[in-house]
Formats: structure tokens, C-alpha cells, sequence
């Protein structure tokens, strides 16, 4: 097989990978849906109770504490120094 021969074998091998590359990318976003809002908020507020809880653990506070104040009314304050 030539040098030339090759590379065109090569250039068709890649012509169908990259066909093949689109189909399935194709079919990908076919099947992607939407996130309902109701997701989107239960997703932030997760990450908001997520970060207080470290933040809280990290001033040497348990999870189980940090949580009862907050549902009795009475969040502990955050240790707080500017950068």
C-alpha cells in the first residue's frame, strides 16, 4: 500500500468516526430534558444548608447543633474576618 493509499484509507476512517461522533451527539441532546424550577430551587437551597453546615463544622460546631438553632430560631452567628 502507497503512502498516498493509506492516507486516504486513514481520511475515510476518520470521515465515519466523526459521522459516528454526531450520531451519538445527536442522540445525546434528543434525550436531554429540562430541569423544572422546583429542581433548579431544591438544588440551591441544598447547596446553601451544605455550605452553613461546613461553615458551622469548620468553627467547631456539630451539624446536629448548628441545625437545632436554626429550626428553634436562633442560627449561631458566623465567626467573620475580612480578607
Amino acid at each position: 500500500m502507497t503512502a498516498e493509499e493509506r492516507i486516504a484509507q486513514l481520511e475515510m476512517e476518520l470521515a465515519r468516526e466523526r459521522a459516528k461522533t454526531a450520531r451519538v451527539e445527536a442522540a445525546l441532546a434528543a434525550q436531554r430534558v429540562p430541569l423544572p424550577a422546583q429542581c433548579v430551587r431544591s438544588a440551591t437551597a441544598f447547596c446553601h444548608i451544605r455550605s452553613s453546615l461546613s461553615t458551622m463544622r469548620k468553627q467547631g460546631q456539630t451539624m446536629l447543633a448548628a441545625l437545632a438553632a436554626v429550626f428553634a430560631g436562633k442560627p449561631f452567628p458566623i465567626a467573620w474576618a475580612p480578607g
